[in-house]
């Protein structure tokens, strides 16, 4: 069996030390984390110098990302001693080409922009906390305001909320619900099969989904689909200033 793993051999010649790379120096292949820290320990043992020719016909595939790694690690120049096939000649020529010069410096590190970037995070910190407790309080203040004149509350609103927020959404609910069932009873066919136990799919079915799952799905789906609607509803009434108008007038959460 061939081996594609990417490595570097290295080979005494006549003319003296050669690196040869063998296997596939390819993006699929240097893409794991693992064999591209091994690739560059590998790289680093065989640092470029007039007197190390290069070898890359053993390679079965080369690509760009291969190329720029080998070309980077040349630091940019064509070794004293290279062999290769015309179509990786090709492709480090291309690579040449296409590189960028030299790499901008990194900008040191400052106390002050450190200090300057923990004081915002704690500002925002700060901030997020004030707003959090605003919400709160007025909360507490509306529920003490409803609890001694509980006529006044908004009931009609509550009860229209109620209604287009959980009785409309029980249609998709229970299709939704009604999917999941037929693909868990599919996939529970194939296993309990194994076991002789088919019998025992409509009792699984029975106890997953109406007491386990069911409440946790209708949960979901109805936070899910009257979470975005609220939201989209509040984004539609702050473009069209309608939440300036309700603060002005005092309303609550305006």
């Amino acid at each position: 069996m061939t081996d594609h793993t990417p490595r570097i051999v290295r080979t005494d010649t006549p003319q003296g030390a050669c690196a040869q790379l063998h296997g596939r120096w390819g993006a699929a292949e240097l893409g794991t984390r693992r064999q591209w820290a091994a690739v560059s320990e590998q790289l680093q043992a065989h640092p470029a110098a007039p007197d190390l020719a290069w070898d890359l016909t053993p390679l079965q595939w080369l690509d760009h990302v291969g190329a720029q790694l080998v070309w980077n690690h040349w630091q940019r120049a064509w070794p004293a001693q290279l062999d290769c096939t015309d179509a990786q000649r090709d492709m480090l020529e291309r690579v040449a080409e296409l590189t960028t010069g030299t790499e901008p410096p990194r900008e040191p590190w400052r106390l002050a922009e450190e200090v300057d970037r923990l004081g915002l995070l704690v500002l925002h910190g700060v901030n997020h906390a004030r707003h959090m407790l605003e919400m709160v309080g007025q909360l507490v203040l509306d529920m003490g305001r409803l609890a001694r004149n509980p006529r006044r509350g908004p009931w009609r609103d509550v009860s229209g909320h109620l209604y287009r927020m959980g009785a409309t959404a029980l249609p998709i609910t229970a299709l939704v619900g009604f999917l999941i069932g037929v693909v868990l009873a599919y996939l529970m066919s194939l296993q309990l099969r194994q076991f002789g136990a088919e019998s025992f799919i409509v009792n699984i079915l029975g106890i997953s989904l109406i007491r386990e799952l069911g409440p946790m799905l209708a949960a979901i789906l109805v936070a899910g689909r009257s979470g975005s609607a609220i939201t989209a509803q509040i984004g539609v009434m702050r473009v069209t200033e309608e939440l300036d108008a309700m603060r002005v007038m005092g309303i609550p959460h305006g």
